[in-house]
C-alpha cells in the first residue's frame, strides 16, 4: 500500500516536472509529500536497506530537488539579466522564494540524518554526525542503538552508511546553492557550512571522490586555482573518482593557461611583492598546468626553479604552514600517479609520456627541498646544542615532517621506476642529486631520535587521516 501511494505521488511530481507551465508552488507541495513519502518508506523498512536502494529512492528525491532547483535559478537569472534590470522588488522577492525552498529542503534532510541515528540498531558514525550537526538524539535512543547495533547486518549497515553519506553530500550542495544566489563577490560568501557537510561526507566515505569534487567547485567559484586542483586531484585519486573528475582537472588545467598569460595574470600577479605564499598560490598552479600539457619550454624549467624557491624561503621564513606544504605535496603526488595512469593507457603517446616525467622530476626536486630544510634545521640545532630530545623538534620541523612522510611513502611505490630514467639526463642528474641529500638528511636525524624508545600509538595521526582512500599512498601505506 505504502509503495503504491509513492509509485502515485512519483508518478505526480514527474509531471509536474515536466509541465512547463505548472507553477513553482504546486510543484514544491507535490515535493513535500514525496519528501514524506519516501523517509517513511526507507526508516519503515530500514532493515531492509538494501530494497530501499535498490528501488533509488533516494536518487529520484534528489533529482526532482535539482529540477526545481534549476528552474528557480534560471529565474532569478534571467531577473538580474538585461531584461531585469528595472525589477528590483521581483528579484528581491524572487530571491526569498528561492532561499525558503533551499532552507525546507535542509531541514528535511537533516532531519533525515536525524532520524537514521534514532533507529533502533542503527550504527554510530551517523550517531556521532548527528551529534556534530547539533542534531537532538535522546540519551534513551542512543542506548537502544548501542544494544541493538549488533544485530544489524554488515550490509544493512554499509547501506544506512552510505544513505548518510550522500545525505551529507546534498546538504553541502544545498549550502552551496544558497550561498549562491545572494549577489556578493564571490570571496566574501560564506561557504564554510558547506565545506563542513563535505568535510563530514569525507570522514563517513573517504573512498568516494566526490564530495572533494563539490568542494573543488567553491575553491573555483573563489577563483583559487591552487585549492581548486588540489581537492580535483583528490577527487580523481580516490578509490571510486566521480565520471566528470578527470575532465574537470582538464578544464581547470585550460582555464589556468588562459588566465595566464592575461595581464596581471598569474605569471605577473606575485610581481608587487615578496610573501612566498603568494608566489606559490598563483606559480604553483600553472607550472602544474605545464606539466601536464607534456610540452617541454623554457617558460616551465623557470617557473619550476622560482617555485623551488620560494618554497625554501616559506619554509626558512616560517611563511609557510605544515596545511600548505602537505596540500603540495599530496597534489605533486596526486599529479605524478594520474599523468602515469594516463601514460600507461597510451604508452606510445610522447606528450604523455613527458608530462609523467614532468610530475616526477617535480617530486623528487620538491623532496629534495623539504629534505634541505630538514638539514638546515638541524645543522643549526645542533650547533645551538638542541642534539636530541623533543626540544630538536621544532616548529620549522613540525611543518616539514608531515609533508617528508608523505614523500617517504611515495617513495615507496617509486623508487624501482625512478632507477629507469637514464634516457633522461636532466631527471637522472636530480635524482642522483636527491639520494645524496637523503642520505645526509638521515644522518642528521636518527642520531636524533632514539627509536627504541619511541611508543607505538593504536590510533592514526592528522596526516593519517588525510589520506584514508588516497590510491597513490596505498602500495606504501604509512605505518602507526
Amino acid at each position: 500500500m505504502a509503495e503504491l501511494h509513492l509509485e502515485q505521488i512519483g508518478t505526480k511530481l514527474s509531471a509536474a516536472l515536466e509541465d512547463q507551465e505548472c507553477s513553482i508552488l504546486k510543484t514544491e507541495t507535490l515535493l513535500q509529500e514525496y519528501r514524506i513519502a519516501c523517509e517513511h518508506f526507507i526508516l519503515e523498512r530500514f532493515h531492509d536497506a538494501l530494497d530501499a536502494l535498490s528501488k533509488n529512492l533516494e536518487g529520484k528525491l534528489w533529482d526532482a530537488h535539482l529540477r526545481i532547483n534549476r528552474r528557480f535559478r534560471k529565474q532569478l537569472a534571467d531577473l538580474r539579466g538585461s531584461k531585469g534590470k528595472k525589477r528590483p522588488v521581483e528579484q528581491r522577492k524572487a530571491a526569498k522564494v528561492y532561499t525558503t525552498f533551499l532552507k525546507s529542503a535542509q531541514r528535511f534532510y537533516r532531519g533525515y540524518i536525524q532520524k537514521l541515528a534514532s533507529l533502533p540498531g542503527g550504527i554510530r558514525e551517523i550517531t556521532a554526525i548527528a551529534r556534530s550537526l547539533s542534531l537532538d538524539i535522546t540519551s534513551s535512543n542512543l542506548e537502544a542503538n548501542l544494544e541493538a547495533e549488533s544485530q544489524t547486518s554488515p550490509e544493512v549497515q554499509h547501506a544506512l552508511l552510505q544513505s548518510c553519506h550522500q545525505t551529507l553530500i546534498r546538504l553541502g550542495d544545498l549550502s552551496r546553492y544558497r550561498e549562491s544566489c545572494f549577489n556578493t563577490p564571490a570571496k566574501k560568501k560564506k561557504w564554510e557550512p558547506a565545506i563542513g557537510y563535505y568535510d563530514l561526507a569525507i570522514a563517513v566515505d573517504p573512498c568516494s571522490g566526490l564530495p572533494y569534487n563539490q568542494v573543488a567547485i567553491i575553491y573555483r567559484t573563489e577563483g583559487n586555482p591552487i585549492r581548486t586542483l588540489y581537492y580535483l586531484y583528490r577527487a580523481l585519486s580516490a578509490h571510486e573518482p566521480p565520471p566528470t573528475a578527470f575532465d574537470n582537472l582538464c578544464l581547470e588545467f585550460k582555464r589556468i593557461q588562459e588566465k595566464a598569460w592575461e595581464p596581471d595574470g598569474l605569471i605577473d600577479a606575485p610581481s608587487l611583492t615578496e610573501d612566498p605564499l603568494t608566489h606559490m598560490q598563483c606559480w604553483f598552479p600553472l607550472l602544474h598546468s605545464l606539466c601536464f600539457s607534456g610540452t617541454a619550454t623554457q617558460e616551465y624549467d623557470r617557473l619550476e626553479g622560482k617555485i623551488l624557491e620560494q618554497l625554501c624561503i616559506g619554509l626558512n621564513e616560517r611563511s609557510l604552514d605544515a596545511d600548505f606544504v602537505c596540500m603540495v605535496v599530496l597534489s605533486n603526488i596526486a599529479a605524478d600517479f594520474a599523468a602515469g595512469d594516463r601514460w600507461q593507457d597510451d604508452p606510445d603517446e610522447e606528450r604523455k609520456e613527458h608530462a609523467f616525467k614532468s610530475f616526477q622530476r617535480l617530486n623528487i626536486r620538491t623532496f629534495s627541498a623539504l629534505l634541505q630544510s630538514l638539514k638546515t634545521e638541524r645543522q643549526q640545532a645542533i650547533s645551538e646544542g638542541n642534539a636530541d630530545g623533543t626540544a630538536c623538534i621544532t616548529s620549522s620541523l613540525r611543518r616539514i615532517l608531515p609533508g617528508l612522510r608523505y614523500y617517504s611513502s611515495w617513495l615507496i611505490s617509486r623508487a624501482t621506476l625512478l632507477s629507469l630514467h637514464q634516457d633522461d639526463t636532466t631527471l637522472d642528474r636530480f635524482v642522483k642529486e636527491f639520494w645524496i641529500v637523503y642520505a645526509e638528511a638521515l644522518s642528521l636525524l636518527i642520531p636524533t631520535i632514539r627509536f627504541e624508545t619511541v611508543p607505538r600509538i593504536e590510533y592514526l595521526l592528522e596526516e593519517d587521516e588525510a589520506i584514508l582512500g588516497f590510491r597513490p599512498l596505498q602500495q606504501g601505506q604509512m605505518e602507526q
